[in-house]
């Protein structure tokens, strides 16, 4: 069922720091930033910048969605606290989206239906998060499940679904992880259930457990 216009939305689960407005149907604006370690110092920036564009104010949107993961720790953490801050301020919603099905529905959109792919992204060097996907007429289906898996059982010339992700050098594209205006969509269309005002102890989705370091 979805939810209402506009949308803001936020993607800092990989290197790219993205963020979006969704204003209808066929109309966004989008800005992406291709850059390693650019969230904290970037992200804000971004989003003011792309608001004033679209020419919306902040109160004026119904919600914020925002890529809960799994993903990068940090991204992750930066991206939903500045969702958090700007949605207090703002007396908004927001809906989390999951990293792995706005990715789906954004690699499902440029292939044909029935189409198997897998999504496979690094989780550290041993590590990958892992899904296999099918892309079909309402979108996107999973085949295997979201979940941790040895990088070494994953062979990637012999493959006959193409990979995407950034847990590989040698991947079937360009597309390592969402855009934001795909979060934004999914938000639109799949979002409505996970709509919540109840932000405060909404925390990323790392499938993986958080372990912090600390310096010895």
């Amino acid at each position: 069922m979805k939810t209402d216009l506009p949308i803001l939305s936020i993607e800092t689960s990989g290197d790219a720091c993205s963020v979006a407005v969704l204003l209808n149907n066929k109309e966004y604006l989008e800005n992406t930033i291709q850059q390693k370690h650019v969230h904290s110092q970037k992200l804000i920036v971004t989003v003011d910048d792309i608001l004033k564009a679209a020419g919306v104010g902040l109160k004026e949107l119904n919600h914020i969605a925002v890529s809960i993961g799994p993903g990068s720790f940090t991204g992750l953490r930066i991206g939903l606290s500045a969702a958090k801050g700007l949605a207090m301020g703002a007396e908004l919603p927001i809906v989390p989206v999951p990293t792995f099905d706005a990715f789906a529905f954004q690699i499902s959109s440029l292939l044909k239906n029935y189409f198997s792919f897998i999504i496979a992204s690094k989780v550290n060097n041993e590590e990958i998060y892992y899904a296999k996907v099918k892309s079909s007429v309402e979108g996107y289906t999973y085949e295997d499940k979201l979940q941790i898996k040895k990088k070494e059982m994953i062979d990637v010339d012999k493959s006959e679904a193409p990979i995407y992700g950034n847990a590989f050098n040698n991947n079937s594209g360009f597309l390592t992880s969402p855009s934001a205006i795909f979060v934004a969509r999914w938000s639109y269309l799949f979002g409505k259930d996970l709509l919540s005002s109840d932000i405060d102890f909404m925390e990323p989705f790392y499938l993986k457990n958080f372990i912090p370091k600390v310096k010895q």
